[in-house]
């Protein structure tokens, strides 16, 4: 409810009943689920319509996609844990 409240041009989410759907529509927010099948080519649609300059996503296939996500994920914790370090290694030399 809160952020339809905002009146934002675009609500991307996980997933949304039917009837929050309806209400985005019809006070004009765009709701993309992230777990609908085109959810990508609906975002770039969109960003599109509001002449944000980016590039058209390329099909994955499901195996691409699961790798992908993994390395992103991998990435991130590296990071993450990468952060705790530089903190700890701060905290011990106060």
């Amino acid at each position: 409810d809160e952020a339809l409240a905002r009146k934002v041009d675009l609500f991307l989410i996980d997933r949304l009943t039917e009837m929050m759907i309806g209400e985005a529509k019809k006070i004009g927010v765009r709701v993309i689920e992230f777990r609908q099948e085109n959810a990508l080519q609906e975002l770039y649609e969109f960003l599109q319509l509001k002449n944000v300059v980016c590039e058209k996503p390329k099909p994955l296939s499901a195996n691409q996609l699961k790798s992908k996500i993994v390395e992103i994920v991998n990435q991130w914790n590296e990071e993450n844990e990468g952060l705790k370090v530089v903190r700890k290694l701060k905290e011990l030399t106060k």
